[in-house]
């Protein structure tokens, strides 16, 4: 059990870099002039975006806890509930993560900003 953990932890350690490393760059290269004057709003949207991926991470590692302790709860109702209900919060939040630049285009359009 423990070595499916510290597997399950290195596994999101490495989906954790992979997406950052396909994240959008926040800092201009200085090497290259064609970035070399990005407004702050590019800036903003670079964050929000490596952010998006990392509540994904974060996600996905939740969904594999709550499965590792509804495994471990061996028929326990309360621990049973309680896997559940980490799994479930876990699937909201991917989806909610993974609409975030969706839901925010909508609230400014909707603003009128």
């Amino acid at each position: 059990m423990k070595r499916f953990i510290a597997l399950t932890l290195v596994w999101l350690i490495a989906v954790t870099f992979m997406l950052f490393a396909t994240a959008p760059r926040i800092f201009a290269d200085s090497n290259d002039p064609s970035s070399a004057a990005k407004p702050f709003s590019d800036f903003i949207g670079n964050l929000i975006s490596i952010l998006k991926y990392l509540a994904m991470s974060l996600a996905v590692f939740f969904l594999i806890w709550g499965a590792v302790k509804l495994k471990a709860s061996q028929g326990n109702p309360a621990s049973q509930q309680q896997a559940k209900l980490t799994i479930a919060m876990a699937v909201g939040g991917f989806i909610l993560a993974l609409f975030s630049q969706d839901i925010i285009t909508a609230i400014k359009s909707a603003t009128g900003k």
